[in-house]
């Protein structure tokens, strides 16, 4: 079983990271992929794949909430990382409405580029999508042309949404809010 999301990086996981792998492999994951928040993220992400070898993959992006801090230098590095097959996916990237971290148009480049990125290096892109359906759709529909595969990851949206997706290649992934009492995604499960 592989654990495709866990943002190992984090300041969270300073103290106990040996633990965590421990814990992770006892409970029979075999891999798990780490995804970028920024490509300030790199030396934490090599350290751990140096660490804990082949248990460990991450991918390279920018999250929607640091597109404001995208620059050339940052797809740079993250173009790097895919000439050199250090990763396995671009991302995470997408759209997120809900914070107001980012303007909008900001938000939409970075994602647009992460895409051409995703499709020159035939890597799929993981996509954070919160309450920005009708802009991330869009989006891809316009990069779609058979070459774009990812996963809208801790989906979130409703049956429609689910389907126009799936309709565009795209798989969904499903996190914890599934078992949240006030979860609305019952219909999309079924």
């Amino acid at each position: 079983m592989i654990d495709t999301h866990a943002h190992l990086q984090a300041k969270d996981f300073l103290e106990d990271i040996d633990e965590v792998i421990k814990n992770a492999k006892l409970a029979g994951l075999t891999k798990i992929i780490i995804p970028a928040i920024t490509p300030n993220d790199a030396p934490r992400l090599e350290e751990l794949k140096s660490k804990y070898g082949d248990f460990l993959d991450f991918s390279m992006g920018i999250h929607p909430h640091n597109a404001g801090e995208a620059n050339d230098d940052f797809f740079e590095i993250i173009e790097n990382y895919c000439k050199e097959s250090k990763i396995v996916a671009i991302g995470e990237a997408g759209l997120d409405y809900y914070y107001d971290f980012c303007p909008k148009d900001i938000q939409k480049q970075v994602f647009s580029r992460q895409i051409q990125l995703s499709k020159k290096y035939d890597l799929p892109i993981i996509i954070h999508n919160r309450q920005s359906d009708e802009d991330v759709l869009s989006i891809i529909k316009q990069n779609q042309d058979g070459n774009l595969c990812g996963v809208l990851h801790c989906f979130s949206s409703d049956v429609d949404m689910l389907k126009k997706a799936l309709d565009l290649g795209l798989f969904v992934s499903f996190t914890g809010n599934i078992t949240f009492k006030k979860s609305e995604l019952n219909e999309v499960l079924d």
